[in-house]
């Protein structure tokens, strides 16, 4: 016994508007999630700092170049790499390509800075929107590389004409 009359017509929810929303609000979630943490390299391990800030979000363009620290006693060393040096790569919005080291890192970010207009590739002429886009190179180096891998990764961004360079690190 179902409580209605016999010859009336069920009566059911229309699903339709409550499956919109849900979808929508899926769309919505995905699109501000935080894809960051998806790309970044496990092995490179950020070095501790007192004074980190949060990262520049009005950037538009990010070229992420990380070095990973040498290998571990016990690890087996690349052997395409310069011994005391972990791998080296940038990537540029295609994914993480690897570096043999800082002349070819010179050579990817001349490429980026002739693409984005930087440095000395700066048109003053440029359209407006062409202008104003921010590009930062991003450095995410393992807490075991060396001073002197870092300097030469830091001159090769000087030398190719960034301007805007932000350098990750792990809040204490």
């Amino acid at each position: 016994m179902s409580g209605a009359p016999p010859g009336a017509e069920k009566c059911e929810p229309n699903l339709t508007p409550l499956l919109d929303l849900v979808l929508q609000l899926v769309m919505f979630f995905m699109l501000c999630a935080n894809f960051d943490q998806l790309q970044k390299n496990k092995k490179v391990v950020l070095p501790k700092a007192s004074q980190a800030t949060a990262p520049d979000r009005t950037i538009s363009v990010q070229l992420l170049v990380e070095l990973a620290g040498p290998p571990k006693p016990g690890e087996s060393a690349d052997p395409s790499l310069p011994a005391g040096r972990g791998k080296w790569t940038i990537s540029t919005g295609s994914g993480p390509q690897p570096l043999q080291g800082p002349t070819e890192l010179f050579q990817k970010l001349q490429v980026e800075a002739k693409t984005y207009g930087v440095g000395k590739f700066a048109d003053p002429n440029a359209p407006a929107n062409k202008r104003k886009t921010k590009v930062a190179v991003i450095l995410r180096i393992d807490e075991n590389v060396s001073f002197k891998h870092m300097n030469e990764v830091m001159t090769e961004v000087s030398r190719a004409g960034f301007e805007e360079v932000q350098m990750r690190a792990i809040k204490e």
